[in-house]
């Protein structure tokens, strides 16, 4: 059976929604704000809500997720700590959020206790689940939670019975918004302490090389998929921003643990929901930083990295780096190489020609290369030039042999 203190912890106070652009008076009815200014004016006479505290209040309580103790706990910092310096501290919410009221029990005077006295609750093998789940941010699907999890539910049980457990018990929420998929998330307080304990039990390190692998291969799965036109595009695109932060994380895991394959592989599978979601900076300066560390990486991945941080880089106005990364990543491409990645440096090439307007942009990239003329690169770019515009962007190549090999069933 849930303590009713656990249920209580975890039962979320109303809170503001939108609090930069709701009218202020919303705010102040808005219950989670009333319960702090209450336990705020019971320790200072004189505090009031302006129009202007009122929003930093309401700020407050979405980041404690509406909870009556962690409210109540912020409000008691009310004596020392205008609402303010209150909002800027609480990236350590569990280590300010102490001292509550001497009449309540002594695991409810902190909030780290409170959620302690519950995750001691659990038995083991929960308590290795709800560790686990820590490594993933923003939430995760079934899926990705048995991929990361597998070795951490409790025994005789799968993961959908240890996540159904948690859901119970109040420490974990089950977001069903989606029509496809539930995704599963901590209230940010839980997370906070989960991640925590995940460290504390020398855990992090193997849950996070599980949970980049498993993030990598999402990436990496029907590469086709992305491209514009593809049936699959609108829900590929969909569910790839609900991973965003997953993916964010994977690559810093990869970057702190010299996993240069990994980085550079997961990078340029992202190169494409960067580009159309609108997040081309940061896919280039992901795509920068793994390459300068990963100069002894695996051919196949460093020259798929290079190619796709220069048509970042082209798209971004920068022709001149671009140039420099598909000069770099020409010689990983040898005429045997795969197709994709054949295709790739064709496409790339003649992005490059096309936004330089210059035909040299392509021909350029020849010279050396036994048996290869102007003309013969022209050719491969499909060049248009009918209309006097641009050499063509080469794609043929890339479709074509996309069609066949799905045809093929290869």
């Amino acid at each position: 059976m849930t303590p009713p203190l656990l249920f209580w912890l975890v039962i979320a106070v109303v809170v503001p929604v939108g609090v930069v652009t709701v009218v202020v008076l919303a705010v102040l009815n808005c219950a989670s704000v009333v319960l702090f200014a209450q336990r705020a004016r019971q320790l200072v006479s004189e505090f009031t809500l302006t129009a202007e505290t009122a929003r930093t209040v309401g700020d407050i309580c979405l980041r404690l997720d509406g909870l009556p103790l962690a409210i109540e706990l912020a409000a008691a910092r009310s004596k020392v700590l205008s609402p303010a310096m209150l909002l800027e501290r609480l990236d350590y919410r569990l280590s300010l959020l102490v001292g509550g009221t001497r009449d309540l029990p002594a695991r409810q005077r902190t909030l780290r206790s409170t959620i302690a006295w519950s995750y001691e609750l659990l038995t083991p093998p929960e308590q290795r689940l709800l560790r686990a789940l820590a490594v993933f941010a923003g939430g995760c699907t079934l899926d990705a939670a048995e991929a990361v999890c597998a070795d951490a539910p409790p025994t005789g049980q799968s993961v959908l019975d240890g996540l159904t457990s948690l859901v119970n018990k109040n420490l974990l929420r089950a977001d069903r918004s989606s029509v496809t998929q539930t995704r599963f998330a901590f209230l940010e307080t839980i997370h906070e302490f989960a991640l925590e304990q995940l460290q504390a039990n020398s855990e992090a390190d193997s849950v996070g090389a599980r949970h980049a692998a498993h993030y990598l291969a999402v990436a990496e799965q029907d590469e086709l998929a992305n491209m514009q036109g593809s049936p699959a595009h609108v829900q590929w695109l969909e569910r790839m921003k609900h991973e965003q932060d997953n993916f964010r994380t994977a690559l810093r895991w990869a970057a702190a643990h010299g996993a240069a394959e990994v980085e550079l592989r997961l990078a340029a599978a992202l190169s494409s929901f960067w580009m159309m979601a609108g997040y081309a900076r940061e896919g280039l300066l992901r795509l920068n930083e793994g390459l300068a560390r990963s100069s002894a990486a695996p051919s196949r991945a460093r020259a798929k990295a290079l190619l796709s941080a220069a048509y970042m880089a082209i798209l971004q106005g920068d022709c001149d780096a671009g140039q420099r990364l598909v000069a770099e990543a020409q010689p990983l491409v040898p005429e045997s190489a795969e197709w994709y990645l054949r295709g790739l440096l064709l496409h790339t090439r003649a992005f490059l020609a096309r936004n330089t307007c210059f035909l040299p942009a392509i021909t350029g990239y020849t010279k050396g290369r036994p048996g290869t003329s102007p003309q013969a690169a022209e050719g491969e770019s499909n060049a248009e030039g009918a209309d006097g515009a641009c050499p063509g962007d080469g794609r043929r190549f890339w479709f074509d042999r996309g069609r066949k090999r799905r045809q093929s069933g290869g």
